[in-house]
């Protein structure tokens, strides 16, 4: 089952690069090329180095039904810089076709050749679509939108306005500091400076509320979760000895 294949210029094995995305171009570096038996004779050896060590006539090899084709090679952006980040290439396979006529290339596998064919390789962007969201598009595999009921109202659409949703919230802020600057000034007659263990004591609990807060809004656990274990020692500590008076006066 021998087949002849044309190797065009070898180099459409390695650089006829595609990029769908962001009109991106790539060029290869590196590129080894090897035929070799099945036994691992090596039948024949290239290396090149960008698309310019690349001849320009096809190289015609003659491939036995177990010869093995083996390419290497490390893509690079066609300004020269090396590709990182979104630009990395997502795909490259390998392309067969016939030689004389491109619009009747066909293989089955397992791969018979009947004639001369031209193998070239395609590296696309990650940022190209892929086979499988093709066919997620034409097949309709796609997020649907958001359900509508058609005899109860939406969630949003019970809603109070605005303006009542406005006020309602000035009240339960407001409404306490009404209350509180009322009567402050007959607390402030019975109040006396607190004492250095209640000031700590308040002080520690103060500050494990806020780490209850900071881990509600996003800090990580092992940051947090340490620091209220220190600041609850102290808070131990130092009520004990704020709380102890209060306690007896109580009994």
């Amino acid at each position: 089952m021998a087949a002849r294949a044309v190797l065009v210029a070898v180099a459409l094995l390695l650089c006829s690069i595609w990029s769908v995305a962001a009109s991106l171009s790539y060029d290869v570096r590196d590129a080894k090329l090897t035929v070799s038996s099945f036994d691992g004779a090596s039948r024949i050896r290239k290396s090149f180095d960008g698309k310019a060590s690349i001849p320009s006539k096809p190289e015609l090899l003659t491939l036995e039904a177990d010869d093995v084709i083996k390419l290497s090679f490390s893509a690079v952006l066609s300004n020269g810089e090396k590709a990182t980040g979104d630009f990395l290439p997502h795909q490259a396979w390998v392309v067969i076709g016939d030689a004389t006529d491109k619009e009747s290339s066909e293989s089955v596998w397992p791969l018979r050749l009947p004639g001369a064919c031209a193998i070239a390789s395609r590296i696309a962007s990650k940022l190209s679509e892929s086979q499988r969201q093709k066919a997620e598009r034409e097949d309709g595999f796609l997020p649907w939108p958001a359900n509508q009921h058609t005899f109860q109202k939406e969630p949003w659409q019970s809603m109070p306005p605005k303006a009542v949703s406005l006020l309602a919230a000035l009240a339960v802020l407001g409404l306490p500091w009404t209350v509180l600057l009322t009567i402050w000034q007959r607390i402030v007659k019975n109040v006396r400076a607190p004492k250095t263990m209640v000031t700590l004591f308040l002080v520690s609990v103060y500050a494990l509320e806020l780490g209850a807060l900071l881990h509600w809004v996003g800090v990580a656990p092992w940051v947090v979760f340490p620091t209220m274990g220190v600041v609850a020692i102290g808070a131990v500590l130092t009520g004990r000895s704020a709380l102890t008076p209060s306690l007896a006066r109580s009994a």
